[in-house]
Parts: C-alpha cells; sequence; structure tokens
C-alpha cells in the first residue's frame, strides 16, 4: 500500500531565524531602555547613557533611546549629543517620566525639566509627571497638573481634574487625548509590569487587554471602583473582550449595583453564548435580582456549559449557586443533588462545603450542617463561608457570634461580606440587621488615590 505523502511544507530556517531575531531583539530592547531609565533615575549617567547606546542599536528609531542619547551628555556636563526634533523630546521626555516610579527621582526630574522647559507644558509631558506624582505619594502635585491639562472629552466621566487619583485616572487621560503610548506604559507600570518583554501593542484590542488585567489586580487589592473604570474601558476598547464584560458585571456585583450588572451581563451572554462564566454570572446576578425562575434556568445552562468544558471550578461554581437558588425556590430535593455535585467537582473549596451547610440547617439536620461548615471553614475562612457560618449562628441564637464572623469577613473583603448575602434571598433582611446593628456598612464603590 502506497504511505501518504507528507503534505507539509519544509522549515524556513532563515524565517525562524528572523523570528528569533526579532524576539531577541524586542526583549533585549526592552530590558536596556528599563535600565537606563532607572539609572537616570538615580544619577548613574554613564551607565545610563551605555544602556541607552545599546538599545538605539536595536531600534535606532526609537524616540526614547534618541532623546535620552540628546539629553544624557547634558547632564552629566557637556553639549547635548547631537540635536532631535520636537515631537521626538517630547516623546522621549514622557516616556523617560513614564517609566520612573521612585521619589528619590526627583532631583533627576527637577534638572531635566529646567533643561528643557519647553517641554515641561506639553501634553504627555504633564501626564507623566502626575503619574510619578501620584506613584511619589504627592497627590497635590498631581491634582495641580491635572487641572493644567484642562477639560478632557466626556466620554472619560471618571476623570475629575480636581481630585488626585489613582495612575488608572492618568491613563484615562492620556488615552482620551490621544497619548495611546503613554497611556500603555502607564498601564504596565501600575501592574508593575514595566519589564515585560513583549507587551500587547497599543491599539484597542492591546490596551483593552491591559485594562482587563490591570481590573483584575485592583480587585484582588480590593479596588473595586478603580476596577469598575478599568473593566468598563476594557469592553469598551474591545467588546470582544469576554474578560472585561464577565470583569465588569463582577465589579459591579462587588459595588452592590445587582440592576447594573445585569443590563451589562445579560447582553454579554447573548453575544457570547458559549462562554460559561459569563452565563454563569448571568446567572449569580440573576439569584441576586430575582425572579428565582430565571436564576435557576441560567445556573442549569451555565452548568450545562461547565460539563461541556469539563472545567471544574467553573462546576462547583455553578452547581453550588444552583444549590441556592433551588433551595430559595422550596425545591430542597434538587438543592440537594447541586450541592453533592458542587462538592464532587471541587472537594477542596469551602464555598461547596459552607453552602451545604445552609441547606442541611434547613433540613432539620444541625449536626450535618455543622461539620460540613467546618469542613468549610478549615478550608478557608473566607466571606463566603464566614457568612454561612454567621446565618447558622443567628438561626442558633448566637448573635454576638455571628457579628464576629462577620466581621471577620468584612475585614477579609468588604465588597464580598457586603455582596454574600444578597444571594441568599431568605437571609439577606435579617444579616444586614446585623451587620448595620455592628458597624457594617456597604462600602461605598468611590474612587481613591491608588495605592499602586
Amino acid at each position: 500500500m502506497t504511505q501518504p505523502q507528507n503534505q507539509t511544507a519544509p522549515l524556513d530556517e532563515a524565517a525562524i531565524e528572523r523570528w528569533r531575531q526579532n524576539i531577541r531583539r524586542s526583549t533585549f530592547y526592552n530590558y536596556q531602555v528599563e535600565m537606563g531609565a532607572a539609572l537616570t533615575g538615580r544619577g548613574e549617567f554613564p551607565a545610563a547613557l551605555r544602556m541607552y547606546e545599546s538599545a538605539a542599536g536595536l531600534e535606532p528609531t526609537s524616540a526614547e533611546a534618541r532623546f535620552a542619547l540628546f539629553i544624557l551628555p547634558a547632564l552629566l556636563g557637556g553639549d547635548p549629543g547631537g540635536d532631535v526634533d520636537g515631537l521626538t523630546a517630547t516623546r522621549g521626555l514622557a516616556r523617560l517620566l513614564a517609566r520612573l516610579s521612585r521619589a528619590e527621582d526627583q532631583p533627576v526630574i527637577d534638572r531635566l525639566l529646567t533643561m528643557l522647559p519647553d517641554l515641561a507644558p506639553q501634553r504627555a509631558v504633564r501626564l507623566a509627571r502626575a503619574r510619578w506624582h501620584c506613584l511619589a505619594d504627592q497627590a497635590p502635585a498631581a491634582a495641580a497638573l491635572l487641572a493644567e491639562i484642562g477639560p478632557v472629552p466626556a466620554g472619560i466621566p471618571e476623570l475629575r481634574a480636581g481630585e488626585a487619583g489613582a495612575v488608572v485616572r492618568l491613563a484615562q487621560a492620556a488615552l482620551a487625548l490621544g497619548e495611546r503610548n503613554l497611556t500603555a506604559d502607564m498601564l504596565l507600570a501600575s501592574m508593575e509590569m514595566a519589564d515585560v518583554d513583549d507587551p500587547p501593542p497599543p491599539d484597542d484590542a492591546g490596551l483593552s487587554q491591559l485594562y482587563t488585567q490591570l481590573a483584575q489586580r485592583l480587585m484582588l487589592r480590593q479596588g473595586f471602583a478603580e476596577g469598575l473604570i478599568c473593566h468598563r474601558w476594557a469592553a469598551i476598547l474591545d467588546p470582544a473582550n469576554s474578560a472585561a464584560l464577565f470583569g465588569h458585571a463582577r465589579a459591579l456585583m462587588f459595588t452592590d449595583r445587582v440592576a447594573d450588572g445585569l443590563a451589562v451581563i445579560e447582553p454579554a451572554a447573548l453575544a457570547h453564548p458559549h462562554d460559561g462564566w459569563i452565563r454563569f454570572t448571568c446567572g449569580q446576578l440573576s439569584l441576586m435580582g430575582r425572579p428565582l425562575a430565571l436564576a435557576v434556568e441560567r445556573l442549569e445552562q451555565a452548568l450545562d456549559i461547565a460539563r461541556e468544558t469539563q472545567d471544574t471550578l467553573l462546576i462547583a461554581q455553578c452547581a453550588s449557586h444552583l444549590g441556592l437558588a433551588r433551595q430559595a425556590a422550596g425545591d430542597l430535593a434538587g438543592a440537594a443533588t447541586a450541592h453533592d455535585l458542587a462538592v464532587a467537582a471541587r472537594p477542596h473549596l469551602g464555598l461547596t462545603h459552607a453552602n451545604r451547610a445552609l441547606l442541611l440547617a434547613a433540613r432539620g439536620e444541625a449536626a450535618a450542617a455543622k461539620r460540613a461548615l467546618e469542613e468549610g471553614l478549615a478550608l478557608g475562612r473566607e466571606p463566603v463561608a464566614l457568612t454561612a457560618a454567621a446565618l447558622l449562628a443567628l438561626d442558633q441564637g448566637e448573635e454576638k457570634q455571628a457579628a464576629a464572623l462577620l466581621a471577620e469577613a468584612r475585614d477579609f473583603n468588604p465588597g464580598l461580606a457586603w455582596v454574600q448575602p444578597l444571594i441568599r434571598p431568605w437571609a439577606t433582611a435579617r444579616l444586614y440587621a446585623l451587620m448595620r446593628t455592628n458597624g457594617l456598612t456597604r462600602p461605598e464603590p468611590t474612587l481613591r488615590p491608588s495605592s499602586l
């Protein structure tokens, strides 16, 4: 029998070598300019000059490297190194300032601005300076620079020139004013990712990806309001970014804006019918906003997708919330089946044991509920498990213990501590009353200076 011919084209060794060299050039160039900026900020100008010379050799058109080669000889006490046009100088200075983050860099920054007075008022330079002031804990100076920039287009309502805010606000201003490269620099620096070898390009899709990554980090640090802005603009820049849509809806949920979250996630579920996490969030928000029948339907749809993709974490999340929805609807048998599936999918997830404990308590199985809850708390004392423990303590008349558990949940994550009762319709009023009695108030989704 004749063997089938291999139709695969032979490897193009020259193309592979070009690819390798491109990666090598990009990697080394990024390293050189990062080190050059850091050394410049420290006043180590000869070493910085060597770094930028290497960078210019790799990327001769780099405005950043060309500007550095122009200004570093002057910082060393000599004449400028040749000449650069105004646009190159502005871009180069702005990108150099955007890479600096230490308060100790101020003497060098002051020298640069004194030597180049015509560049100091330029928009990109002011934005970069404002970002540096934020990172150096000099909020009034950042606010003053923002005020000097002038009105920002109405598409960025979150920016207020009178408020010294997070670096994300400055990235938004840079984006609104057309400074896309500087926007990307600010987002990368905000994530402590300025040393990324191959960051996304500063086009709409690339910026959307950066905003999504920064939003995720902000949410982990309980920066709900800033995370909300980043997720929202990630979705605006790239409507096909399903992670941004999912994150935007969850950020709204964490700030107790259920109706707004549904307004985001329901169209997303139609646009991405096979995305299990979007469908799950749709069901979770439906459980918080009612009606229960719709929540059950959507969580069942999400569970089907999770099974198809064999995503055990998604199976556990969907099944556990489906158990809550069925319990709220009075279907205790169906709730038990869902909770058993959740525990089987992820036995080491405290969420599944804690939610199952609530069902066992509702069925009058107090000892089994206590064991299930202890298992959940042993796996992780997270807000969901602590809230479940507080509910059971309330049922047993132990209000002080319930208050202590809620306080622990609040200290862990105030947004989740407030949101968790909303996905248990039968317990909302009682838990919120106890929260308010013990000083547990809703976290306001107000913007504040970033701690990044």
